[in-house]
């Protein structure tokens, strides 16, 4: 469980996590994008983005019906991050044609990239009744498949691209990723060679390629391939995620690596890596206590109000604690801990998307907010295995498990190095925790905080 009044502390204690053996898909390394943004490689800056936003603002003042136009603007809007303008400007491309076939594209991709798969899905139906065979409409097609680890699929159009194809570097990376997933990795790096024979600037081959090294602890393969993918699209969050990494884990370079995940999330404020490396302790950045301002009076029955409603959340008593977070941001609306108790009990009503937006509030009042992040990246998570073909299998098997805790927070100043083994694995049983709290207490050790389960 999300807890409240313990997670301001993220920064200042070592985190223990141990987490069941999903997998989690990384939405951005798409071949898709690769060929929609080919034109934009040029483009290194923010800045320089931006400009072109103008000029083609400007441009549609002067041809406001020109869907083109506006679809452009939006494919610009979506390199900054800004998705809503971004939706916007690609619904007014729809309104004056409706059947704008790259307009429907880059719209079922930012639903992709959103994990708002329904009205993905519903477009790509869609497209392919207007224009089934186009290159551009399958290759969306296979990336939704593996997106929901419909791995066979994606292989499928992929191999069937090829041979209408064999030039495709599209093609041959799409069956490289297939085969990544699959940890069929020497076939992976077969593809990846000759992605990159076709197309030696094929930003996504080396950062798949990166991710191969990093997983044999092949260090310097791992920097050197992530440097380069960056270099080529530095407007690919994924490539970011996986070179502030490098940065903080691979070198020490904690402000460095910091500064990558910002950007990533500048580029896509979804992006699943970033927020949940942020979220678990990866970052350079501390922040204090929110202080509570007012009327002595005031603060008094605020504190009290969120005490109760930690209590209540603990207990999963859900509609009490709902009235007393309520009732602090009635107080005070900008109060942290209650606005990550209203997502976390938005989580636990399987309500994602109500989810989202109370974590999203909290990372606009405290940016570098580590529960935030993380309350944000479980969401989304969540949302994905709603489409995963494969996530009924995986239910069952973790049911037949009845003792396996889907994820595991402990947060200690300080944790004895003879217990670490214990708590270290791919799940952990329930009797450990029996152990662990009298050892600690008996040695001296305060806990930051006790345990919670996300189910």
């Amino acid at each position: 469980m999300l807890r409240s009044d313990i997670m301001t502390r993220i920064n200042h204690h070592r985190l223990i996590f141990l987490i069941s053996l999903t997998l989690v898909l990384n939405l951005s390394l798409s071949p898709l994008l690769a060929v929609e943004n080919r034109q934009t490689t040029q483009i290194s800056k923010f800045e320089e983005v931006e400009e072109v936003i103008v000029r083609l603002q400007e441009q549609i003042l002067a041809d406001p019906e020109n869907p083109d136009l506006h679809c452009g603007l939006a494919e610009f809007l979506l390199m900054k991050g800004q998705f809503y303008a971004a939706e916007q400007s690609l619904q007014k491309a729809l309104k004056i044609e409706s059947n704008h076939v790259k307009s429907l594209i880059v719209l079922s991709n930012l639903y992709r990239l959103k994990i708002e798969f329904e009205k993905g899905l519903e477009l790509l139906q869609e497209l392919k009744s207007l224009i089934p065979t186009n290159f551009k409409v399958r290759l969306l097609e296979a990336q939704y498949a593996i997106d929901r680890m419909d791995f066979i699929k994606a292989w499928t159009i992929y191999q069937s691209l090829l041979q209408d194809n064999p030039q495709s570097p599209e093609a041959v990376y799409g069956i490289a990723e297939v085969c990544y997933w699959q940890d069929r990795f020497e076939q992976a790096e077969e593809y990846i060679t000759k992605c990159l024979s076709l197309d030696p600037a094929f930003s996504p081959a080396y950062q798949l390629q990166s991710k191969i090294h990093r997983l044999r602890q092949e260090n310097d393969k791992w920097n050197e391939l992530g440097r380069k993918a960056v270099d080529l699209s530095p407007f690919d969050d994924n490539a970011q995620a996986n070179l502030a990494i490098i940065l903080m884990r691979g070198e020490g370079k904690m402000e460095e690596g910091h500064e990558h995940y910002r950007i990533a999330l500048k580029i896509n404020p979804y992006s699943i890596e970033s927020h949940l490396y942020l979220g678990t302790g990866w970052t350079s950045k501390d922040y204090e206590d929110q202080k509570i301002e007012g009327e002595a009076e005031a603060v008094k029955q605020i504190k009290e109000l969120l005490k109760k409603g930690d209590e209540h959340l603990l207990n999963l008593e859900l509609a009490e604690a709902e009235e007393a977070f309520s009732k602090v941001l009635q107080l005070m609306p900008t109060n942290i801990t209650a606005l990550i108790g209203k997502g976390t009990l938005s989580y636990h009503k399987k309500d994602y998307d109500a989810a989202l937006d109370w974590f999203f509030k909290v990372l606009d009042i405290s940016p570098d907010y580590g529960l935030a992040n993380y309350g944000i990246s479980r969401s989304l998570l969540r949302k994905k295995d709603k489409f995963n073909i494969r996530f009924a299998e995986i239910e069952r098997n973790f049911a037949d498990r009845e003792e396996t805790l889907d994820l595991l927070l402990l947060f200690f100043g300080q944790i004895p190095v003879d217990l670490m083994g214990e708590l270290v694995g791919d799940h952990v049983e329930p009797q450990i925790l029996d152990v662990l709290f009298p050892v600690l207490s008996a040695r001296g050790v305060k806990p930051a905080a006790s345990f919670h389960v996300i189910p």
